[in-house]
């Protein structure tokens, strides 16, 4: 385990990097969320078209590992809502549970997938077929507080959601390239790469400037919302995907890929979320910092029990 731990160092001593950016004013106070929108709303979409449209099909499409990332989510999920029904609001409930299983699969998910797996192109398509996979979910936490804010508007919303994300626009884009059959000509395709190649770094060093300026927030760790919210994410999301893919039979690299993008931390879209709608604000700020920072530990602990199956 130590060996993986060394290997996955980089991607916390850069979000540790972040924190001291933050703490020590090296950078402006809104530069982490400069450094998060460049990241979501350019790098990473440009990565997502470049790999798709020079996919094959047969790589793009994998059944049986989204059947397995969409029950693997949907299960924990609802149980999550359902146990935090008797202390919270069914919006509440419904939108924490959403954040028990919200995995930070672009931001701290890339990286650690192109350390723990180098040379596979495979590592972006994995993360963008799983990011977008949790859109339902994202879509479905927004519509029971849009509900609960504003009934008549919540379905618009939803479809606004829709029209403006980046990720789902590049991965759309890449699709329409690599169903086409054409080819990306290098002029096009490495300008893509070149700014795709600074998502990893850039998005870390934004989650520690978040995570940084968030941390004054966060209600004590060991409360019983943030235990559930750890548990399930860090535990009990990987052991039901992992399972699901391997009843599924899902081939080996994809079947570790998806296991490991769902024993991710939170996604810090759940704080940007709950900051927006005024929702349970700090348990999802101390909930995004705890389980990134349990995961340093998580993480390499789900792969070496992986390589040991």
């Amino acid at each position: 385990m130590l060996p993986i731990l060394r290997t996955i160092a980089p991607v916390f001593l850069l979000i540790l990097t972040g924190a001291v950016i933050h703490r020590f004013a090296i950078l402006p106070p809104h530069a982490g969320s400069v450094l998060n929108t460049f990241v979501y709303r350019l790098a990473l979409p440009l990565l997502l078209f470049a790999s798709i449209a020079q996919a094959s099909v047969t790589q793009i499409f994998h059944p049986g590992f989204a059947a397995a990332v969409l029950l693997g989510t949907a299960v924990p999920g609802t149980a999550a809502a359902l146990i935090a029904r008797h202390r919270h609001p069914a919006a509440q409930a419904v939108f924490l549970g959403f954040v028990a299983t919200f995995s930070n699969a672009a931001f701290v998910g890339l990286p650690v997938l192109q350390l723990l797996f180098p040379g596979q192109p495979e590592t972006v398509l994995a993360m963008g077929v799983y990011a977008l996979l949790g859109l339902p979910f994202v879509l479905t936490a927004v519509f029971a507080l849009e509900r609960q804010r504003a009934p008549h508007t919540a379905w618009r919303s939803l479809v606004g959601i829709l029209s403006r994300n980046p990720l789902l626009l590049g991965s759309l884009a890449g699709l329409v390239v690599a169903l086409s059959g054409m080819h990306l000509p290098p002029w096009l395709a490495t300008p893509c790469q070149m700014l795709g190649s600074t998502a990893s770094p850039l998005a870390l060093i934004a989650i520690g400037m978040t995570l940084a300026r968030t941390a004054g927030s966060a209600h004590p760790i060991l409360k019983p919302d943030h235990l559930l919210v750890a548990g399930i994410k860090l535990i009990m999301q990987p052991a039901i995907t992992f399972a699901l893919l391997t009843l599924w039979d899902v081939n080996p690299l994809w079947q570790a890929l998806g296991t490991m993008l769902a024993a991710m931390p939170v996604g810090t879209m759940a704080y940007v979320l709950a900051e927006a709608y005024g929702v349970l604000t700090p348990l999802v700020s101390a909930s995004v910092l705890s389980t990134t920072v349990l995961s340093s530990l998580s993480l390499p602990a789900v792969f070496a029990l992986l390589q040991g199956m």
